[in-house]
């Protein structure tokens, strides 16, 4: 087993795991997201999951959280329509990572970014290929938005 795989095994995670996503769809409801298949079935198997790991860039713990109730508190639509916007994509936010001030969004063709202010960072389609990532202190593809 590597590494991805046991941090999400610590943070919950088990094959065919399945979340209850009431409240998430409330909330995406409440707030006119709109969500599809792909992003139905990535948060079935891992809303709610806290993966904490050991920062190279900031040598310390930081934890990825895949609550997307708690980071719609931190950003507002309006930036989330920006994005969008800029990437001619529908995004769905899906969490955060407090330490890096990044909010996490899956889009509707399964693509995985981080944003924060004008920056996004595209992580590629693979969840577990953007964990390895993060945990290694290697960054994906970062835009900025003007």
């Amino acid at each position: 087993m590597n590494n991805v795989d046991i941090l999400l095994r610590e943070s919950g995670w088990e094959v065919g795991r399945k979340a209850n996503l009431e409240r998430i769809k409330r909330l995406y409801f409440d707030s006119e997201y709109v969500w599809n298949d792909i992003q139905n079935i990535f948060l079935k198997e891992y809303a709610y999951l806290e993966i904490k790991y050991m920062s190279p860039i900031w040598k310390q713990e930081v934890i990825l959280s895949l609550n997307p109730l708690n980071a719609q508190d931190q950003i507002t639509y309006d930036i989330i329509e920006d994005y969008e916007e800029f990437l001619e994509e529908s995004l769905l936010i899906i969490g955060e990572i407090e330490r890096e001030n990044m909010t996490l969004l899956l889009s509707k063709t399964g693509n995985f970014y981080g944003a924060y202010d004008d920056c996004i960072i595209e992580w590629g389609t693979d969840f577990k290929v953007f964990i390895y990532d993060l945990i290694n202190g290697i960054k994906g593809d970062m835009v900025i938005i003007d």
